[in-house]
């Protein structure tokens, strides 16, 4: 399907267990290969091992009283809870792709569901399939780790590594964990891509270091040989993390803010209480906010919330003197006392944005999007 963009033969009727009258179409075959995966899963909610985990034949749930019965067979046993880490960085991997296919043919419940069952497999590896040094092969029957560092044999396996990476798993340094990405860290990635290369034959055509915050090593000239790709989206559009929150302006001075903004029109200009009316609870997305009295100001509603930005407390107002408040999900409520500029209703201000902001914003099909060239 990739190949021919045919999506056709997803149609095709296919039998199960070699009966025709059990024939469904083959998307319907991928949908429950995939539910299958996602409902069988162990203590550490990874996917449970039937009767042999792929081509390599690890028998950790099949167990026979009976002599010369191989358990390619029989089983999987009543009781074990063995679970495969090779097995969920596929799912993730594949999963991802189930999901685009869903999203495709107009599937969108499939798709959707596909994408977080994906989400919480690719965290339940980072949580309980990472080593420390590199991906573990398995939990065995009595959950006891297989292919770790901790075994006395087999510590390592070669199949989660190759996996789990081509899955994505664990990749980004910063996007979850908030990790810093070293030489040494990123040596740890180059050194198991080699010994996927090794094991495949042939030379990965990427090897990805991560994102923006992976950026300063190759301006310092310090990024581990066979990384050969980053993703500097934020870096090049925005450049907010590491010249603002890394501290990095001098360093990387030639990186450009404000490629990226925000323009809103101010629909009330006011003068209000900062203090609201008592008693209160909790607010429309469930939290309990403070407040601080600071008399009566000036304030401005502008024509954006949440549903539009995310987290409108980190924008960074280009307008001087102004300062963002809070939002509901369709309004952002702005102080605009000390702003030197006489705003009123219909005024358009300007804010510079994170990463966050700029991804809900894409995502909006309301939002429109003006390229200008130059400083006009």
């Amino acid at each position: 399907m990739k190949e021919t963009g045919d999506f056709s033969i997803l149609n095709e009727m296919v039998d199960f267990d070699n009966q025709k009258e059990k024939a469904a179409p083959l998307y319907e075959h991928l949908r429950r290969s995939f539910e299958y995966t996602a409902t069988h899963l162990g203590p550490h909610k990874l996917p449970l091992i039937g009767r042999a985990d792929w081509n390599d034949c690890l028998n950790l749930n099949c167990f026979s009283t009976e002599p010369g019965e191989p358990f390619q067979t029989t089983g999987p046993s009543e009781g074990p809870v063995a679970e495969s880490v090779f097995i969920a960085g596929m799912f993730v991997k594949y999963g991802k792709e189930f999901a685009e296919i869903s999203r495709h043919i107009g599937d969108t419940a499939a798709a959707e569901r596909a994408e977080k069952e994906v989400d919480q497999m690719y965290q339940a590896v980072l949580d309980a399939g990472w080593d420390g040094e590199w991906f573990l092969r398995a939990y065995d029957a009595e959950s006891q780790k297989v292919g770790s560092k901790e075994c006395k044999e087999g510590q390592i396996f070669i199949e989660p590594q190759g996996f789990c990476v081509l899955a994505g798993i664990g990749v980004n340094l910063g996007c979850y964990g908030a990790v810093m990405p070293t030489p040494e860290n990123l040596g740890h990635l180059a050194a198991l891509a080699r010994r996927i290369e090794q094991a495949i034959g042939r030379k990965l055509e990427i090897v990805s270091g991560g994102a923006s915050s992976s950026f300063p090593l190759v301006n310092r000239r310090q990024m581990p040989e066979g990384i050969n790709h980053l993703r500097i989206g934020e870096c090049a559009l925005l450049a907010k993390d590491l010249l603002v929150d890394w501290g990095l302006g001098e360093e990387l001075s030639y990186l450009q803010r404000g490629t990226i903004r925000l323009q809103a029109e101010l629909i009330e200009v006011r003068t209000k209480p900062t203090m609201p009316a008592k008693p209160t609870v909790i607010d429309s997305f469930g939290n309990h906010p403070t407040f601080t009295d600071r008399g009566i100001r000036k304030r401005a509603l502008a024509a954006f919330g949440r549903a539009d930005v995310g987290d409108v407390e980190r924008l960074i107002c280009r307008e001087p003197g102004m300062q963002v408040i809070s939002a509901s999900s369709d309004h952002c409520i702005l102080d605009v006392e000390d702003c030197p500029r006489a705003l009123k209703a219909g005024d358009i201000v300007e804010f510079d944005l994170c990463y966050g902001h700029m991804l809900f914003a894409a995502s909006r099909y309301d939002m429109p999007v003006v390229f200008r060239d130059g400083d006009t």
